[in-house]
């Protein structure tokens, strides 16, 4: 079984080896030599490189020490690539230690983590590796900023950041110990008990996945048990989104991912049979064209997503007999911190309530995606759009059970969000401000972007009935302003997320959306349902 996972995702990455390669420039003449950035370097539609594209170096170092390619395994011309991005990525730091990601100036946590991240392995599987000695003293810039500048809302990006600091550490790199324990303690702590790590105010299986891969590196050169049993909470709250067709519901994300990287899942495979099922439930299919794999674009095939999946493929002939998944069998189950309800039949169908995004709600079947409803748009309001589809602590949700019968009660005022358009005049603004403030202006940033605070005055609720063959949805919406247009959602969230917004299957089978709703009254939902 390990075998054929293995031949399928070796075919599936080979086909983008060379896709990988173009983005990197290999001109040793080039004074852009290893930047792996080419929108900057070659199409120089940009006029600063993004950092954190450079982990696309940990994908040579793959191909440089296995054999998937006869042509690229041990080839020299293969490790002065690897050379050259570890110089370039050196000599783009800023005088702060910090690296750019979206724009000059920006001092961002997560190109600083996960770039120092990729170097510290690179450097970690490559002892002898040629390079300018720059690269040691960016290491320990970069460490003194990490530490100075925690991560407070994208738990990933935290735990990337501590196990690069860490790694960078016992590769010589002299760092605080006493504030590096801290920051790992208070990460540990953060974790639910329901085994999910906080991502912009609730559980993202994408981002979790990512919390993984840096949490079995942080534990393998660590030996931190800490580590493997966060692990095991994360696997097994993540087993449970997962349908019998290996599919996941993704816009139940807080941050509305559609990928699970399985570097983490694999090597923890090793000693977790579940470990091992999730992998084998969400790669055995990679090489079919509906698998989240092959919606990757250039930008994430150089993030953490390819590198993630090209270090994983050497350890799959490590993972053990996979157990049962969840979905195989008959369960109930409510989480009420992340505000999730997860049903299985027993008969490959399954039910997902997202109470805390407006109850959006999907239903799988034998074939796949059944039914799937996304909440509403208000559109016509001056100063925006409104909508249910949003993560929010702030919706009321109640949940209650009777002789089988699930009743889920969500309602609240619905988020105001407004449409994003660049244009020459705020991207020079947003130059001249991170220039004169830096840093400082990643909150606001974050607030337009991520957050948005701003309520519409338009109120919904949305009455959840799960019987035992059936399931019923009642939505009401009130304080509607005249002339105000209601439509069903589509798929899509107006919540900035970089890597989300890929196409996903999913998008063509949203119930009627896009379609004008009379609110006059109470509008019903009704889908064939068995409880188990």
């Amino acid at each position: 079984m390990n075998s054929q996972l293995y031949n399928t995702l070796c075919d599936t990455l080979k086909l983008q080896v060379p896709r990988v390669l173009t983005q990197l420039d290999r001109d040793q003449d080039s004074p852009t030599f290893g930047c792996f950035d080419r929108d900057y370097w070659h199409y120089k539609i940009r006029d600063f490189p993004s950092m954190i594209l450079q982990q696309g170096n940990l994908v040579l170092d793959v191909l440089y020490r296995k054999r998937l390619f006869d042509e690229l395994s041990g080839n020299d011309l293969l490790l002065s690539w690897m050379s050259g991005g570890l110089d370039f990525w050196a000599a783009r730091q800023l005088r702060n230690g910090a690296f750019d990601e979206y724009y000059p100036n920006e001092s961002g946590y997560p190109p600083t983590a996960f770039s120092l991240y990729a170097v510290c392995l690179l450097l970690g599987q490559n002892p002898h590796m040629t390079h300018d000695p720059a690269v040691r003293q960016a290491m320990q810039a970069a460490c003194v900023w990490l530490l100075a500048n925690p991560e407070r809302e994208a738990s990933n990006q935290q735990i990337v950041g501590l196990t690069a600091v860490y790694l960078a550490s016992r590769l010589g790199a002299t760092v605080d110990e006493a504030r590096l324990a801290v920051r790992f303690d208070e990460f540990f702590s953060s974790q639910s008990g329901e085994g999910w790590f906080p991502e912009y105010g609730g559980p993202d299986l994408g981002y979790l996945s990512v919390s993984m891969d840096a949490l079995w590196d942080y534990h393998a050169a660590s030996g931190d048990e800490r580590a493997l049993a966060a692990l095991d909470r994360a696997c097994l709250f993540m087993s449970s989104f997962i349908n019998a067709d290996g599919t996941l519901p993704v816009m139940i994300n807080s941050r509305n991912t559609d990928y699970v990287v399985p570097y983490g899942l694999v090597r923890y495979g090793s000693v977790s049979p579940l470990a091992s099922a999730v992998v084998h439930a969400l790669y055995s299919a990679c090489g079919s064209p509906y698998h989240f794999l092959h919606a990757t674009d250039d930008r994430y095939a150089c993030h953490y997503i390819f590198q993630s999946c090209f270090r994983a493929l050497e350890h799959i002939q490590d993972l053990l007999p996979p157990s049962r998944l969840p979905s195989a069998g008959k369960s109930a189950v409510w989480l009420p911190q992340s505000g999730l309800f997860i049903a299985h039949s027993g008969e490959a169908r399954s039910l997902y309530i997202a109470t805390r995004k407006g109850g959006v709600c999907y239903l799988f079947g034998p074939s796949g995606l059944d039914f799937a409803d996304f909440g509403y748009r208000c559109t016509s309001l001056r100063s925006g759009v409104a909508v249910t589809h949003w993560q929010n602590d702030g919706y009321t949700v109640e949940m209650s059970q009777n002789e089988g019968e699930v009743r889920l009660n969500i309602s609240g005022e619905m988020p105001l969000r407004s449409w994003l358009v660049s244009s020459p005049l705020k991207h020079v603004l947003l130059r001249l401000i991170s220039f004169l403030s830096g840093r400082r202006i990643v909150p606001l940033l974050k607030s337009l972007m991520i957050f948005g605070k701003r309520t519409s005055g338009v109120c919904f609720s949305r009455h959840i009935r799960i019987g035992f063959d059936e399931l019923v949805i009642t939505d009401d919406l009130t304080a509607l302003p005249p002339g105000l247009t209601v439509r069903r959602a589509p798929q899509y969230s107006l919540r900035h997320v970089a890597s989300a917004f890929r196409f996903t299957w999913e998008e063509l089978a949203a119930q009627n959306a896009g379609e004008s709703v009379r609110t006059a009254e109470a509008i019903s939902t009704r889908v064939s349902w068995r409880t188990p």
